[in-house]
């Protein structure tokens, strides 16, 4: 274990960009009796990783051996925060139907949309948003994530943004979550399916501290 960051092999080799080869040797570790769901200091599991590099393969494997995909960081935030600050769109679908919560809020009371959105991602935006992301969300400045959009100087993400203040609220269709058992993560490990003035938000890269934009 690294002493300082008090991480695992798995998160090393949870960042090779080859997927199969991390998968094979996730598995190998797996063998061994390694814990994959393990925690580092920031309460990160290599979910965290794996979600802001895009891997859905390699998630759907992390999945399939019951690591958490909603676990809470020390900043209140989740894997899909990373993934949509990233725009890997399909990731975060991956998430949602895994049973993320699409309005989690971290600890300054902001969700993934905000984040996607500072970064200028419409296609990520407009897929959480169609997943269930309130967009009149507001955080503990009461600025919802066209305050950000605007920030990102995305004029179409921008333009969408305001269009939706002239929507009606619609209900989003339900995210069907897949459900797995213990057994069938350690046996067959078969899938089943059922049913700024001043800003706050706050950028955690893995392995770094959080970062304040001003």
């Amino acid at each position: 274990m690294d002493a300082f960051s008090g991480q695992t092999p798995t998160f090393e080799i949870a960042q090779i960009s080859n997927q199969d080869i991390a998968i094979e040797m996730l598995k190998l570790m797996r063998s061994k009796d390694a814990d994959l769901g393990f925690k580092d200091k920031l309460r990160q599991n290599i979910i965290f990783y794996i979600a802001r590099d895009g891997k859905v393969k390699l998630l759907e494997y992390l999945v399939s051996e019951g690591v958490g995909v909603a676990e809470v960081d020390t900043h209140g935030q989740i894997p899909l925060f990373y993934a949509a600050r990233e725009g890997h769109t399909e990731t975060c679908r991956s998430l949602i139907a895994n049973g993320t919560d699409v309005n989690h809020a971290d600890v300054v009371k902001q969700t993934c949309l905000f984040y996607s959105a500072k970064s200028g991602h419409l296609d990520t935006c407009k897929a959480l948003i169609e997943l269930g992301a309130k967009h009149t969300h507001t955080d503990k400045k009461k600025q919802t994530a066209l305050f950000w959009a605007k920030k990102s100087e995305n004029p179409q993400l921008i333009e969408y943004f305001e269009s939706l203040k002239n929507q009606k609220p619609t209900v989003a269709a339900p995210v069907i979550a897949k459900e797995r058992t213990v057994s069938e993560s350690k046996s067959n490990k078969k899938k089943k399916t059922r049913e700024d003035q001043n800003t706050h938000i706050i950028w955690c890269i893995p392995m770094k501290a959080a970062t304040r934009f001003k």
